[in-house]
């Protein structure tokens, strides 16, 4: 369940980004940056406060997967598996 949680709050993530970094982004006829959005409208680009916050969620998922891989279910997990296959040689 944990890292069903984890990868899940990648995926959301990764499509975030990648719904930013690969629209079209231009200027308007009134002269605000826009970009076009998966239907291909024009919409609004993040505000800073918005990225700014992105940036937040990416790094909270970042030391979540460090914790749960140096001291969490993840390093408990590969201990057991390096006990198992260590007992089975």
């Amino acid at each position: 369940m944990k890292l069903d949680a984890l990868l899940e709050r990648a995926r959301q993530a990764s499509a975030y980004r990648n719904t930013l970094l690969h629209s079209a982004w231009g200027t308007g006829l009134d002269g605000d940056v826009v970009r076009r959005d998966e239907t291909h409208e024009f919409v609004a680009i993040p505000t800073i406060k918005e990225l700014e916050e992105f940036i937040e969620i990416i790094q909270k998922l970042i030391l979540d997967i460090v914790d749960a891989q140096k001291a969490g279910f993840i390093h408990d997990a590969m201990a057991k598996r390096r006990v198992k296959a260590k007992d089975e040689k």
